[in-house]
């Protein structure tokens, strides 16, 4: 099982879309899409069969630091 974080990226297995973690309590989480769209509630036990950890590459995590 992934280690979750409020905050961290996960990609959307069937569609590739990527959502942010919002909240966590003791069954659920709560996913935001991206741009902010869409929201997801699912229990933790499923969590890893419809969503993979989404890292953010160097490149990308830079520029938003000098930014």
């Amino acid at each position: 099982m992934t280690i979750l974080q409020e905050g961290s990226r996960l990609k959307y297995r069937s569609t590739g879309t990527f959502f942010e973690v919002k909240k966590i309590t003791n069954q659920f989480v709560i996913l935001n899409s991206m741009e902010g769209t869409r929201q997801i509630m699912t229990g933790k036990k499923n969590l890893n069969s419809l969503f993979e950890p989404e890292e953010v590459p160097a490149a990308e995590a830079t520029q938003e630091d000098t930014a």
